[in-house]
């Protein structure tokens, strides 16, 4: 784990497949105290999930046009993080509900497989194929596209959570530790 993003991958006692992941930073302008987001990975997720976690053996141009790079994962992160914290901010009576949010399901019933499904594996794949793509390599450091996925994951979800949902959150000394409770 580095200071800005972190994860892992196991099984809980109950052999759930789990994910945790923190995004944080103590350093420049996305300086804060790093957000901890346990997830229970839905069975439908669970080869996909495994799959992020193996070498891939895919040459990176048929990876690249599968993707369609890095920065694209991070967009369709960065998507989701944005419709999580709308639906959060209609869910706790400050906005209506936008008409585009309708169209999706997102409750706290389907939190985990959103954020799993939505944001994890897309921001995974993204970092993953980074680390073996030359051209997303350097688009990504000539012009960060992470840094909008990484402020949503670290200010705006965590507020909206402790704000709308305390049984969701269990704040603690470095951040927020969402788990839902029995």
């Amino acid at each position: 784990m580095n200071n800005y993003f972190g994860k892992k991958v196991d099984f809980d006692s109950n052999g759930n497949l789990q994910v945790l992941l923190t995004a944080g930073s103590d350093s420049g302008k996305l300086s804060c105290f790093p957000s901890v987001y346990h997830c229970i990975v839905d069975p439908k997720l669970k080869n996909s999930v495994l799959a992020i976690e193996t070498p891939s053996d895919i040459p990176v141009r048929d990876e690249h046009r599968h993707l369609n790079s890095s920065q694209f994962q991070f967009q369709k992160a960065g998507k989701w993080c944005s419709l999580i914290s709308q639906w959060m901010s209609w869910s706790s009576g400050e906005v209506q509900v936008p008409e585009d949010l309708r169209k999706y399901k997102v409750d706290k019933n389907n939190f985990d497989y959103l954020f799993v499904s939505k944001v994890f594996l897309p921001l995974w794949r993204g970092i993953k194929h980074g680390s073996r793509c030359a051209d997303c390599f350097y688009a990504e450091s000539l012009h960060s596209s992470i840094d909008g996925v990484m402020q949503g994951l670290t200010r705006v979800i965590p507020i909206k959570v402790d704000k709308t949902y305390t049984k969701l959150s269990k704040p603690t000394e470095t951040g927020s530790f969402f788990k839902k409770n029995p």
